[in-house]
């Protein structure tokens, strides 16, 4: 009985001589051992010294130890480390929201061995979707390949929820953030119409909602937008739920209120800007509904859309507080990103005296730009500008096209000259016989002698 009162003070006493320690001082060791890229040493030091500490310094010190996890490819060991630092400090905001920038970022594979899931570096298995392991004998002493993209994704956002839930105001920020870039960084904006549950992980493997859209989520009467709920636990959608935590980051830090909008903008035309009409490739035409549309951008009111969505190319209105015209014309002030953005949203609808004028009044703003870039763009469009586009070749004798695309010029001069090719020929060979140590391409291609 005295031994385990023993054994028990000496654990007491060791603890408090550890938290005696100055913290920063044990981030100098850890530090020092990065440096010298003791990356087995630096993790056993986190987890030894360091994994104890709950301050705001926490959330860098596990980002530092999952690094050298990653460092010694040692992944079956990311998950053991990070659930033993959120179970130890399950109230520190810093040490969470960097928990899931954690799943965020490590790779989304693993196997399920002896029904023990085990991370990997992701080259082994692929990146398919959920469960990928064929039935051979070669793979079975492997275990069951499974992808953990969704799990990951619903880890990080249970753990970003209950940093927000733990932290004053001041230390949730970052976690906000880190909430609404969770939730949008889908690459997938349709998910957004889903409520991704939270209240459980999903089985390793579990793929999530699948399925898409071409173009921006139609509704039967118009577009799918998105509200602020009253609050995250009100929202039906991931996208009311993004919105939620997009006004959140305002109210904690009205200074950055311009910035959410520009957020909001940029994602406004992501979904309903008149570039979705080009969204197609070399491998097929564009198809007649978008043709159409384009040649009618340049009527478009600053109040319309003309976008492809779920149903088809169509026009039609959003409300101001929706409508990425609106939203940037409310921060001209203030971000010159949004004059910039707003510049290219009337160059592509044809709308160059509009685009004139927002880049006139950005410049006045917020100066030329890096390299005059703003300076040269406004030359572009109120200068007198002409430019051949490709032509076909044509046999002797029959009359060559030319076509011109012009702007702001009311009229052109123009003169033409003979090329004597056989002289062209000629200096390409002679060119060929100098034996060049390297050679000028432009100098072997007849057609580039201009």
């Amino acid at each position: 009985m005295k031994t385990l009162a023993w054994i028990c003070l000496v654990a007491a006493l060791s603890h408090f001589n550890l938290m005696a320690q100055d913290p920063e001082a044990l981030r100098k060791d850890r530090d020092k051992l990065a440096e010298r890229g003791m990356w087995r040493d630096a993790v056993n030091f986190y987890e030894e010294k360091l994994s104890p500490v709950s301050d705001v310094g926490s959330g860098s010190d596990l980002a530092r130890a999952t690094e050298a996890v990653g460092r010694l490819n040692a992944w079956k060991e990311f998950d053991g480390l990070v659930e033993r630092a959120v179970a130890a400090h399950p109230d520190n905001a810093s040490l969470l929201t960097s928990a899931a920038e954690a799943y965020r970022r490590a790779p989304h594979s693993g196997s399920i061995i002896a029904g023990e899931f085990e991370r990997d570096g992701g080259g082994r298995h692929g990146r398919g979707r959920g469960m990928v392991a064929p039935d051979d004998d070669s793979t079975a002493s492997a275990g069951q390949a499974v992808v953990t993209e969704y799990r990951d994704r619903v880890r990080a956002l249970q753990l970003l929820r209950q940093a927000t839930q733990s932290a004053h105001d001041i230390d949730s920020q970052v976690a906000v953030w880190g909430l609404a870039a969770t939730i949008l960084r889908q690459n997938e904006p349709w998910k957004l119409q889903v409520l991704t549950p939270i209240e459980m992980l999903p089985e390793w493997g579990e793929p999530g909602p699948d399925g898409g859209t071409e173009g921006a989520p139609w509704a039967k009467d118009g577009p799918v937008l998105y509200e602020v709920p009253a609050s995250w636990d009100v929202a039906k959608t991931d996208g009311e739920r993004w919105r939620f935590a997009l006004a959140e980051q305002a109210r904690i830090k009205p200074a950055i209120a311009a910035d959410i909008t520009l957020a909001l903008a940029n994602f406004s035309q992501s979904q309903f800007g008149t570039e979705s009409l080009s969204s197609y490739g070399w491998w097929r035409q564009q198809d007649p509904d978008s043709a159409k549309g384009i040649l009618e951008m340049d009527t478009l009111a600053e109040d319309e859309c003309l976008a492809k969505t779920s149903d088809g190319v169509r026009r039609f209105k959003l409300p101001a507080e929706h409508h990425f015209i609106a939203l940037y014309r409310s921060i001209l002030d203030a971000k010159p990103q949004a004059g910039d953005s707003l510049t290219e949203v009337f160059l592509s609808r044809r709308q160059y005296d509009k685009a004139r004028e927002v880049l006139e009044q950005t410049i006045a703003k917020h100066g030329p730009g890096t390299n005059d870039s703003r300076k040269k763009l406004l030359q572009q469009i109120v200068g007198n500008w002409g430019r051949f586009e490709t032509a076909e070749t044509v046999p002797a004798g029959v009359k060559p096209k030319l076509p011109l695309v012009f702007r702001n010029a009311p009229k052109i001069t123009l003169t033409a000259a003979p090329v004597d090719m056989d002289l062209v020929i000629a200096d390409t060979i002679a060119y060929l016989k100098s034996n060049p140590r390297e050679l000028d391409w432009q100098r072997l291609n007849p057609s580039q002698i201009a």
